[in-house]
């Protein structure tokens, strides 16, 4: 190994300890809240300074900046969804800053493949790599022998004594007797630090040292082909597709906006929920049948087929907000859920997918483009939906809402209220001020007691504190204040 190769490994392996120190201090037997945060910020920073290569480059900056983003939503709250997006995000941080930027999405998973699949096998071959410094001349010595020699046996021991002592409590009793008498070196000895600190330091170690290229092959160059539908078929068929959205449209306007009434058979809430997916499944068919008429390489339409996309496209965005109000009407009818928020995102990204479809064709883009903005676009909706109180936005609609508070509408879902956990102490908050049943103030009561008793181990603890914890505790505590105080 190189001079300059052995100082870079130098360096990494020492801010990869300093890291699993970092995370020792942070994380070990502690809750998750405002501390992972401070280590994925960390992190980021450690996989950037410590790294080789692009870790200067544009791309390197605005990926870190993404990780710090991610890692501030981690300070509100953290969710499943903002730590896979966080895990995303630094893989793809260590993957920019070893090999720079790939050129499609297809690479761009390639690399996320390969280094998933490497990462766990970092370390030991890197290991291998420092042990061969006792090769060279200018690291012999009886420490550099004794090294080599032992170095693996007492790394691998040092595994197995970790696994056997979680596995055998006659054993983890001896090293207990035996760390007793160390005092505070115990705390060193724990198993369960041990296994920590492997597991931390592989992970981290991969991150420092990824190895996620791809081999370089010369692509092909497939020649220029006319476009799979002739200009007269693909104006038949704009003409028909226009015709037929227009019709859909002006339905929509007519009940939705105009307030028309439905047919006697047909209820509000089952128009609302038998048309929305369909409408979506409608949307995708028109826009991939665009991208197929404006294929790459094909020989672009003339000026009338243009317009007609363009009316087509837009028809498709006038559907996409068609089919959101009659989920916005659905919700209405019959509460908020997890899985109608994720609807309203889904819908969203559609309608954001045919404005890029349009940008594609009138811009003269190319499908690659396309793909790499509709991946930027979802993972930026994605990042600040992760940032969002989505629990809490649906407790507080659906008692907002419910007939226990309003007079009049649906019956309030407790047992869902009890499903979104914290997040809903502001929603029991409510209900224990204003709900017209006793009983049902009383056990909203309860719960605000519940939460607050729960919470309050969060907000005193700056690991595990967060912002929106902070809120929910406060406002669980205010719910058994006598008014007035």
């Amino acid at each position: 190994m190189a001079p300059p190769a052995r100082r870079r490994l130098a360096t990494q392996i020492v801010v990869a300890t300093l890291l699993v120190a970092a995370a020792d201090v942070l994380l070990f037997r502690q809750g998750i809240g405002a501390n992972m945060a401070l280590f994925v910020g960390l992190l980021g920073l450690g996989v950037v300074a410590a790294g080789s290569g692009h870790g200067r480059s544009a791309a390197s900056r605005w990926t870190l900046a993404w990780v710090l983003v991610l890692a501030a939503s981690l300070a509100l709250e953290p969710t499943r969804l903002g730590g896979l997006l966080t895990a995303l995000a630094l893989a793809l941080l260590a993957i920019v800053r070893r090999h720079g930027v790939a050129p499609d999405l297809g690479a761009w998973l390639q690399r996320l493949v390969s280094f998933v699949r490497r990462l766990p096998l970092q370390a030991p071959r890197d290991l291998r790599q420092v042990l061969r410094w006792g090769d060279t001349a200018t690291a012999r010595g009886p420490f550099a022998a004794g090294l080599r020699r032992w170095g693996p046996a007492l790394g691998l021991g040092a595994v197995f004594l970790a696994l056997f002592t979680v596995a055998n409590p006659v054993l983890a009793s001896w090293l207990a007797a035996l760390a007793s008498k160390l005092g505070r070196v115990s705390e060193l000895l724990d198993p369960l630090r041990a296994l920590f600190w492997i597991l931390f330091g592989a992970v981290t170690w991969g991150l420092l040292r990824t190895r996620a290229g791809l081999p370089r092959t010369r692509r092909r160059r497939l020649p220029a082909s006319e476009a799979p539908v002739s200009e007269p078929t693909l104006l038949r068929g704009l003409l028909v597709g226009n015709v037929l959205f227009a019709l859909q449209n002006v339905l929509d306007v007519r009940h939705l906006m105009l307030g028309v009434p439905l047919p006697a058979d047909v209820t509000p809430a089952a128009y609302a929920r038998e048309g929305a997916w369909p409408l979506m499944v409608a949307t995708v068919l028109a826009a991939g049948f665009v991208l197929a008429a404006f294929r790459d390489g094909g020989t672009p339409p003339g000026r009338r087929a243009r317009r007609g996309v363009l009316l087509f496209l837009a028809q498709n965005v006038a559907l996409t907000a068609f089919a959101i109000t009659r989920l916005v009407h659905y919700v209405d009818a019959y509460s908020l859920t997890r899985w109608r928020v994720a609807a309203f995102v889904w819908m969203l990204l559609v309608g954001i997918g045919l404005v890029l479809v349009a940008v594609r064709v009138f811009a003269g883009r190319s499908t690659r483009w396309l793909v790499g903005a509709n991946a930027v676009a979802t993972l930026a909706l994605l990042t600040v939906v992760s940032a969002l109180p989505v629990d809490e936005t649906i407790a507080r609609w659906n008692v907002s809402t419910c007939r226990e508070v309003r007079g009049e509408g649906l019956a309030l879902d407790t047992r869902y209220l009890e499903d979104l956990g914290e997040a809903a102490a502001p929603a029991w908050a409510r209900l224990a001020r204003e709900a017209g049943d006793d009983e049902l103030r009383t056990a909203a009561l309860a719960k605000c007691a519940y939460w607050a008793e729960r919470l309050s181990w969060d907000v005193r603890s700056w690991r595990r504190w967060t912002l929106y914890r902070h809120q929910w505790h406060e406002a669980a505590v205010a719910a058994g204040k006598p008014v007035g105080r």
